[in-house]
């Protein structure tokens, strides 16, 4: 929707002594581009880093001020058609600032984030920013010590002075998402809210004067120079966002396939054979160089671990399908320390190398068949996977 104008001109025509005065008013067409906050000017960029990767609490930090200057200028003269002589005609003004219309701010829809209210961005050119993002700001009139508003005090009657021109400006702003932004959002335009404006005067008995200012002598009549005139202009700002660098590692997935047996190797419960090395390695972002890395390894047959006693031995449940062993299952072991893998403990995985681009970090373990009971052990195949997590802190 394009902002509108309420242009109203009024002329009072008398001939008098060959003097013709009149109230004239223009407010600029489209507000003033020159203004910051104007649409049409893109140096309202808000150019902002994410600085959390936590999902629960992705601000961008508080700006400190955008003031748009005159972000509604008009010009509301007293003028003599004869000589050419004006002066500016004073008037009461009022202006309120109503970030809900004429915006892409719902007032319907917001979210607590750091104890202040956001409200959601909605109908912008980014779907990004639709499903996710939330703003807030307080605002005032731009003149010194100006009454500040927050965004659920619409409305707000920001004049300090009655002058012909309106500026408005923005405290604190800042963006909230739902969700971290992946990926760059450049330059999205954001309309804020509606600046309205109104002047009036009343002035019923203008008496009229010659070039020199003085009120003539032979002039008994007089002009009403009463007027009202109002602008209405949106304010917008231009949105970038960096996203934050998550850091993150990438772990390999290793197929570890164990030799073929004969059943007559595993004959008592906990008997092992078939060991078969293999390597977990976790390859990491830029800014992770040597940094302790933690792992957890998880049956994905029994993600809870309830089997506890074969969670404690690294012992790995075998899918169950018609060809699969009934009293063989396989064993995890780490090749460190030799011993058993606790499956769904976190333990220490390794420190990344000093490589600045791409820090790396593995762990070695091994895997064996292992014999679950007494009984003669079955033929069958045997097929378990495991999900091995890497984190750092």
């Amino acid at each position: 929707m394009h902002p509108y104008i309420h242009y109203f001109t009024f002329f009072n025509l008398m001939l008098l002594s060959g003097n013709i005065w009149a109230a004239q008013q223009s407010c600029n067409n489209g507000g003033n581009a020159a203004s910051k906050l104007h649409p049409s000017n893109t140096r309202a960029a808000v150019d902002q880093n994410l600085n959390s990767g936590d999902v629960k609490n992705i601000l961008t930090p508080e700006q400190q001020s955008i003031v748009g200057s005159s972000l509604i200028k008009c010009n509301i003269r007293k003028y003599n058609g004869v000589d050419g002589q004006q002066q500016m005609l004073a008037g009461t003004k009022t202006a309120t600032f109503n970030p809900f219309f004429n915006s892409n701010i719902s007032s319907n829809m917001q979210k607590t984030f750091n104890g202040k209210s956001y409200y959601k961005i909605v109908n912008t050119s980014n779907k990004f920013i639709n499903d996710y993002a939330y703003i807030y700001f307080s605002y005032s009139d731009n003149t010194a010590k100006a009454p500040e508003y927050t965004l659920n005090e619409p409305n707000g009657n920001i004049r300090t002075l009655d002058t012909y021109t309106q500026g408005l400006k923005i405290h604190n702003l800042s963006i909230a998402f739902d969700k971290a932004p992946i990926q760059p959002i450049t330059n999205v335009p954001i309309k804020i809210g509606s600046l309205d404006v109104a002047w009036t005067r009343q002035e019923p008995n203008q008496k009229y004067y010659d070039i020199n200012g003085t009120i003539k002598p032979d002039q008994s009549s007089q002009q009403d120079a009463s007027f009202t005139t109002s602008a209405t202009q949106v304010a917008q700002i231009r949105l970038n966002i960096t996203p934050y660098s998550l850091k993150t590692c990438n772990v390999n997935s290793p197929n570890v396939v164990l030799p073929t047996m004969s059943t007559h190797t595993l004959k008592n419960v906990g008997d092992t054979a078939g060991k078969t090395n293999f390597t977990v390695k976790a390859t990491c972002t830029s800014g992770l160089e040597n940094t302790l890395l933690y792992s957890t390894i998880v049956d994905n047959q029994d993600v809870g671990s309830s089997q506890i006693e074969k969670a404690s031995k690294g012992v790995l449940i075998n899918a169950e399908t018609p060809s699969a062993s009934k009293n063989v299952a396989i064993q995890i072991f780490d090749a460190k320390t030799n011993m058993p893998v606790t499956l769904g403990v976190e333990t220490e995985f390794g420190t990344t190398s000093q490589d600045k681009d791409n820090p790396i970090a593995s762990r070695g373990y091994y895997a064996k068949y292992y014999k679950l009971d007494s009984a003669n052990t079955s033929a069958g195949t045997l097929n378990s996977t495991a999900t091995v997590t890497v984190m750092y802190k």
